[in-house]
């Protein structure tokens, strides 16, 4: 998803844990997608070695190709591409 990512499931971990790794192999940026019983509702971001860090809430996210309740059709995904700043 991200160019030169490294995904890893969180579990228990804690988030300064989490970072504290990150920084000890020299990663440049971690985002912790935070999720309640398969929703996503907060993301972290935080810039290593010293920050800035920064926490977005999610409200009514709605996943790719997720179903419109009721009507057993799939919703049109946003057809955009993101932009990724170097």
């Amino acid at each position: 998803m991200l160019p030169n990512a490294t995904r890893l499931n969180r579990g228990g971990t804690v988030v300064a844990d989490l970072v504290a790794s990150a920084r000890a192999h020299d990663f440049t940026d971690v985002l912790v997608l935070h999720e309640h019983r398969g929703q996503p509702d907060g993301l972290v971001v935080c810039h290593l070695p010293f920050g800035p860090t920064a926490y977005f809430g999610l409200y009514n996210a709605v996943s790719k190709g997720r179903r419109a309740e009721g009507r057993g059709e799939r919703q049109n995904p946003i057809r955009s591409s993101p932009s990724l700043v170097p």
